[in-house]
């Protein structure tokens, strides 16, 4: 069995869940963070904060799970933050204009 290529970890920070993502967000991986962000703005938290700083790859099925869990944050009421973002996975997200619909950051904890 080939060894997971995701890791998700929950926590809180501030008040305010935060996904700690690690390893490739990609068409095999997206499906599994678009599930767990989700669950967490279903009870409409002030802000969902994703933590990409171990996010090692990034393609356009991880940009298209991004939008999706913006849409789905934005009914919920809530903000999406990513932070902890650098190198390729932001030139990924400045390409992509992502900075127009939630809050990029390559800082850690606020």
């Amino acid at each position: 069995m080939a060894p997971a290529r995701l890791h998700l970890r929950v926590d809180r920070v501030d008040d305010d869940p935060c996904l700690w993502v690690a390893g490739e967000i990609d068409l095999a991986t997206a499906p599994e963070l678009v599930e767990q962000a989700t669950a967490l703005v279903a009870d409409g938290p002030a802000r969902l904060l994703l933590d990409f700083a171990e996010v090692s790859f990034l393609d356009s099925s991880g940009v298209a799970a991004l939008v999706s869990i913006q849409q789905r944050a934005a009914t919920h009421g809530t903000g999406l933050a990513v932070r902890g973002v650098a190198g390729q996975i932001r030139s990924v997200l400045e390409m992509t204009r992502m900075g127009e619909i939630m809050t990029i950051t390559n800082g850690g904890p606020d």
